[in-house]
């Protein structure tokens, strides 16, 4: 069985990875579940798992939006 992790993911340590990892997820546990959102500057952002909403990150500003569960960087 083979998962595909995004470039822009973030994996704890110690995770085990059992299925696709979407892009900026943060994932942790055994099984790996999502825990939140993160920036490609590899900051938390302030985010449900699912639904529609906004943030910037902390570090950047760079705004991002969630809907259906993906999380886009916006220009």
């Amino acid at each position: 069985m083979s998962c595909q992790v995004h470039e822009t993911a973030i994996i704890a340590a110690g995770a085990v990875v059992t299925k696709d990892v979407k892009p900026h997820a943060l994932m942790a546990g055994v099984p790996a579940r999502q825990i939140g959102w993160m920036s490609q500057h590899g900051e938390r952002l302030d985010l449900p798992l699912t639904g529609t909403a906004q943030a910037a990150c902390p570090a950047t500003g760079q705004r991002y939006r969630l809907e259906n569960g993906t999380l886009l960087a916006q220009n």
